[in-house]
């Protein structure tokens, strides 16, 4: 299991990847997140996939993440059910958004700030959750 994590971080060219993982074929495992983001390969092959995800958009590539035109293959997304938060949920959000890793830099002079929005959205988040329970 530790090597599986280590694999899982192993960005190229930055760390060394992880040969040969007990249980998995043979071969060098990196972190997938750099090449396969999101969804890109069929997930399941009975049924559907349930994907609960902070957006609409599903971005294939990390690298791509910023151009609009990028899109999954159709084949990974055709047994996918996405689940994403509605516009109005997220406008009652403190902001009017989902909190980013930008927020570390937003409120570096007040942290408190940035843990006080945290737990209000975590709070909403919660009642939206019920809500889909229900």
């Amino acid at each position: 299991m530790v090597d599986v994590a280590l694999a899982s971080g192993s960005i190229p060219l930055w760390f060394t990847p992880v040969a040969d993982i007990e249980g998995a074929p043979r071969g060098v495992y990196v972190d997938g997140g750099m090449m396969e983001y999101h969804l890109n390969q069929a997930y399941g092959r009975d049924g559907l996939t349930l994907f609960p995800h902070f957006q609409r958009r599903v971005v294939p590539n990390w690298f791509d993440r910023w151009i609009e035109r990028r899109r999954p293959r159709s084949a990974a997304t055709r047994n996918l059910l996405q689940l994403y938060p509605a516009d109005d949920f997220v406008e009652t959000l403190p902001d009017g958004r989902i909190p980013t890793r930008d927020d570390f830099k937003i409120f570096r002079h007040d942290p408190g700030e940035r843990i006080r929005r945290w737990n209000a959205i975590v709070d909403a988040s919660r009642r939206l959750g019920d809500e889909f329970l229900d």
